[in-house]
């Protein structure tokens, strides 16, 4: 009984750690393409002002 609930405990860390590990290198990539997410994100709003901008002009 309790060498089963030892082995459970050891699954359940080791599930853990690989959830862990699954997170930084999510988080590695996101750090990778911030920047350019950032960048692509401010010319989008960029762009999305001056189309705006040519809309209002236009009417």
């Amino acid at each position: 009984m309790a060498n089963q609930k030892m082995d459970k405990l050891q699954l359940g860390k080791k599930d853990s750690q690989e959830v862990i590990i699954q997170f930084t290198q999510i988080a590695s990539i996101l750090r990778k393409y911030r920047e350019m997410f950032l960048l692509n994100f401010v010319k989008f709003i960029l762009s999305g002002s001056a189309l705006l901008e040519a809309i209002i002009f236009y009417i």
